[in-house]
């Protein structure tokens, strides 16, 4: 191998990104990016000369950085730039701005309220308003990870419509397409939106197509207006939304949520198949749980949310308006409310709900579920995080995972052991995701090939997004890469104990630096918030800086 390397990994079984087999070989990195890719190892005596530091692997894994396609750490990286629960998993970059929230574009009513809310819980004033300011703020801080920013739909439509369940007025409709076209133009990689979510809840097919359209050149990334019993009529709205946008589709979170919906898989997979085989640009993400994630205030009735968050607090504190939401929660399955779990509130007297289910809380007050659960939401501000257990099939997950076209996304922020991001009881995902991947289901039951695991963390998902100079252990690649141990790859959450590390990840690299060394966090903060080149040619390539 030429030349002085600043750190060279010797004795690597390399897994390249692509999804070909593993070959033995050395890596070289200088200057921060992949600088020699050589076949063969040499002997140590020999890898010595050639570089400032040398890691002998002696045949351990080495990957590119893996790329958490669906992630949400858009204000955690501003709490804790350290990402300690992603980067100690080996995610060098995160894609955020999903579910249709996003820190930027946002303005007026919207962004006093973000304000506020943020500066009572974390002591953060997220002052900014426009994609590029937001983005040079992370750059200014330093981060652990590198971040891809996507505009949010529903962030858009509050910043100019409020809470409003109406259609947008020319003008207002206008202005949100403008702060789209703006948000790519300063940096974004896409638009997102989160259909089941107020007020993009309230959005036609013909809003988000046109909101799409101007994202084009970019990822299109949903949510979509159900993932249970109207899961199949919800999967013919994106596709028909991507029809007329011409939009890249990315089908967020893959699932079929409840019992009574877990055979509806099959037909999914043929409406999504087929729209590929019709010419739509259309993939999905998955994290490899059957329980998810949410704000409690996502499970009322969505003319509660007519008007936004004050409106929703009057109506949950006034008698009639009660009445009507108990009575649309009293369409749930008997034992629902055993299976909502309380994972993060904000006062100090609900603290100790936190890790319990909302029949025992219930319970405990003298309340039934449904009353216990309006009362919290009043009290927390509409701020309650929930976990819904037992929510989707095992047979199902496996089946979503092994298809080609769905990449590993958590569908979480970044937390750590310690902190404001150390608080409640998070989902396992955040802290797990890539190794339970890897580890209990390629390597525990075989799942797939771990090279096709390995590519659907890195390449597929850069080539997706348009990170054109990352994914691939190749030269001239950015050097964000992940020794692991394959024999020993594991996580080791529970939804008991979430907080936990996962074993078996030796090395992360972001940018060239070193971040993470045997389990333990450096410091580093070799990321970037990365930077689309902006609009293109639809099916163009779309590069980031």
């Amino acid at each position: 191998m030429p030349d002085r390397f600043d750190i060279l990994f010797q004795g690597a079984t390399i897994y390249d990104g692509t999804g070909g087999a593993p070959f033995e070989g050395d890596v070289g990195v200088r200057n921060g990016k992949i600088a020699a890719v050589q076949r063969g190892s040499r002997p140590a005596s020999a890898a010595r000369t050639d570089a400032r530091h040398v890691f002998v692997l002696n045949g351990k894994a080495l990957a590119p950085g893996f790329i958490d396609i669906h992630s949400h750490s858009d204000y955690s990286l501003l709490i804790n730039p350290l990402a300690e629960s992603k980067v100690r998993q080996g995610v060098t970059t995160e894609v955020g701005g999903n579910c249709g929230y996003s820190a930027a574009p946002i303005s007026g009513a919207a962004r006093d309220e973000r304000r506020r809310l943020y500066r009572e819980r974390y002591g953060l004033d997220p002052e900014f308003s426009e994609v590029e300011q937001y983005l040079d703020r992370l750059d200014g801080q330093g981060l652990s990870v590198n971040y891809v920013h996507q505009v949010g739909h529903n962030t858009i439509r509050e910043s100019v419509m409020g809470g409003a369940d109406r259609p947008p007025t020319k003008g207002e409709l206008r202005t949100m397409v403008d702060m789209v076209e703006r948000g790519m133009s300063q940096g974004a990689f896409g638009l997102s939106t989160g259909l089941v979510y107020a007020p993009a809840c309230f959005a036609s097919l013909e809003e988000t197509a046109t909101l799409a359209a101007a994202a084009r050149a970019g990822l299109f990334s949903v949510h979509m207006r159900s993932e249970g019993v109207g899961l199949l009529e919800a999967i013919e709205e994106v596709i028909d939304i991507a029809r007329k946008s011409e939009a890249r589709l990315q089908i967020s979170h893959l699932k079929t949520a409840g019992r009574e919906n877990w055979s509806k898989l099959d037909r999914a997979f043929e409406l999504i198949e087929e729209a590929a085989r019709a010419g739509i640009d259309v993939a999905c993400d998955r994290y490899p749980y059957t329980a998810s994630n949410t704000h409690l205030s996502a499970l009322l009735p969505d003319w509660v949310h007519d008007g936004g968050n004050r409106e929703a607090l009057t109506r949950l504190r006034n008698p009639s308006d009660r009445a009507r939401i108990r009575e649309a929660w009293r369409q749930k399955s008997t034992g629902y409310w055993d299976n909502v779990v309380i994972s993060l509130v904000n006062q100090p007297e609900n603290k100790r709900f936190e890790g319990r289910n909302v029949a025992a809380c219930a319970s405990e007050t003298g309340r039934d579920a449904a009353d216990f659960a309006m009362d919290l939401l009043a009290a927390e501000d509409l701020w309650v995080e929930i976990l819904l257990l037992n929510l989707m099939d095992e047979s199902n997950l496996r089946q979503i995972l092994k298809k080609p076209y769905v990449f590993i996304g958590s569908d979480a922020e970044a937390r750590a052991h310690y902190g404001a991001l150390g608080e409640g009881v998070p989902h396992p995902r955040a802290f797990g995701t890539f190794p339970k991947v890897l580890g209990n289901l390629v390597r525990g039951e075989g799942l797939m090939p771990l090279s096709e695991a390995v590519a659907r963390m890195t390449l597929l998902p850069a080539q997706r997004v348009g990170l054109f100079d990352r994914g691939r252990v190749s030269p001239g690649m950015k050097a964000d890469l992940v020794v692991f141990d394959p024999n020993r790859i594991e996580d080791t959450t529970s939804f008991d104990s979430s907080i936990r590390y996962p074993e078996g990840i030796e090395q992360v690299m972001v940018n060239g630096e070193v971040t993470v060394e045997e389990n333990v966090h450096l410091g580093t903060r070799a990321g970037r918030a990365l930077r689309s080149t902006g609009r293109l040619p639809h099916g163009g390539k779309e590069a980031a800086c």
